[in-house]
């Protein structure tokens, strides 16, 4: 028998008629079998949990999040106090699209460890996500305190600012970050959006084309970047553009009816249908 605290023993009663049936050898089977017993059942609850837990590791990267989450939930029901358990199972729930229970796992997570940056990290995405910048804030600055140079604090920082309509202080740290991770892709489209929306599409077509270049392959990028172009009257690119996205999304029908409307506007009926 087991108890609640992962302490385990068998009863008294059941150990002597076990050797006492046995007789006349029971005085030499006594003591091994009473080894044997406390060793099948030493596990601490941090050892059970944690076989839980690299179970639902296991789950988890082969994609199967229910499964995962059972183990999971396991560990931190067995072992609360682990702050990679409670990580572990806020990415599942994500994976499972439970956005509330993934934020309420992150939280765990940093109350139980202030230092787990990813878990913060995570949680500001969330937040940022769920339209509470405040928050967000929050849990960047939070980790940007012990590391001034994380990069996804700093532009989850950024992008707080922007939400809470200080694009000036959103844009000052956009900046920066092109600077030190050139191509950096969400400083890109967030400066981007900001640049072409105050009247200055240039700069947001150059710095979409360095996104590009850093990043080929990057739908966000190639999408944004064929919304600009064709605001700005450049239909030929756009086009181009366009047609990248349908190479790396050919099941995307949104691509087609765009190039299409491309087409059309460019007085190339015929290649319009044809699409």
């Amino acid at each position: 028998m087991c108890t609640g605290t992962g302490a385990c023993y068998f009863p008294l009663r059941a150990v002597l008629v076990l050797v006492k049936a046995s007789r006349p050898y029971y005085k030499f089977l006594l003591i091994p079998l009473l080894v044997f017993t406390n060793l099948a059942c030493s596990e601490s609850p941090m050892q059970r949990a944690e076989k839980h837990m690299q179970q639902g590791q296991l789950y988890y990267e082969e994609g199967n999040a229910e499964k995962a989450r059972v183990e999971v939930k396991n560990a931190v029901d067995i072992y609360p106090r682990n702050g990679k358990s409670w990580f572990l199972l806020g990415l599942i729930y994500e994976q499972l699209g439970k956005w509330r229970e993934a934020l309420a796992a992150y939280g765990k997570a940093v109350e139980i460890d202030p230092g787990h940056s990813e878990a913060s990290l995570k949680a500001g995405q969330l937040y940022l996500r769920g339209g509470f910048p405040d928050s967000a804030l929050e849990m960047a600055e939070s980790v940007l305190v012990s590391e001034p140079d994380n990069v996804k604090a700093s532009m989850i920082q950024a992008s707080a600012y922007m939400s809470k309509g200080k694009a000036e202080q959103a844009v000052l740290i956009a900046e920066q970050l092109i600077e030190l991770v050139p191509g950096y892709s969400d400083a890109v489209v967030l400066l981007a959006l900001y640049y072409n929306n105050n009247g200055k599409p240039a700069r947001a077509i150059a710095l979409l084309d360095e996104g590009i270049d850093v990043n080929p392959g990057n739908t966000r990028l190639l999408y944004l970047q064929a919304r600009v172009l064709s605001s700005a009257g450049k239909m030929g690119r756009a086009a181009d553009l366009v047609g990248d996205l349908i190479s790396l999304e050919p099941e995307n029908p949104e691509y087609r009816i765009w190039l299409a409307a491309i087409r059309s506007k460019q007085g190339r009926e015929l290649d319009a249908r044809t699409i």
